[in-house]
């Protein structure tokens, strides 16, 4: 897997950034994609900035030549908004999981396991403003959602879980705790 050697994918990263960008254009999706890609694996590598700068070329590139309300821009806003967790701005990071979800929201239907991924993403940021009702109230949208597509082992259903039982403590609601 090349995010287990983040050093090595973003020397090939950025030779298929260069490569699309010469062939594609500046303004290609598949630029956009690149950039994307080396925001994440720059994230891996606690190079936060240039994570950043690369989702904000992505994100311009995608509301340019997709549309502001194109997947492709939901998923940037969900890596942003990660980005943002990771460096405790919480408010940041709510307004991009917001936003992100609406947009996934229109494409993928509100059903989409992606779409129940993004609630938990959401859901843990809640929890570390320690709004652990709201907390609780997106882990179980996402519960709900992600049922529908994986079993209870699935690890995907390992963090709602785990938002759930931390969220429930915190409220002093030890036997639903207890359940997960």
């Amino acid at each position: 897997n090349a995010l287990d050697h983040p050093e090595e994918a973003v020397k090939y990263l950025e030779k298929v950034l260069v490569i699309r960008f010469n062939l594609l254009g500046p303004t290609h999706p598949e630029t956009g994609l690149a950039h994307n890609n080396l925001g994440i694996t720059y994230i891996r590598l606690g190079k936060d900035q240039e994570a950043l700068e690369h989702f904000h070329q992505a994100l311009e590139i995608f509301n340019n030549s997709l549309g502001k309300n194109h997947s492709s821009s939901g998923a940037v806003l969900q890596n942003i908004a990660h980005l943002y967790v990771e460096q405790n701005k919480l408010k940041e990071a709510e307004e991009n999981y917001k936003q992100g979800l609406e947009i996934m929201k229109a494409n993928l239907g509100s059903d989409h396991p992606d779409l129940g991924s993004g609630y938990d993403n959401l859901a843990t940021v809640y929890m570390l403003k320690e709004d652990y009702a709201k907390c609780v109230e997106l882990s179980l949208k996402a519960e709900e959602i992600l049922l529908k597509h994986f079993d209870e082992t699935h690890p995907r259903m390992g963090y709602v879980y785990e938002n759930l039982f931390y969220a429930y403590g915190k409220q002093e609601n030890h036997e639903k705790a207890k359940i997960y």
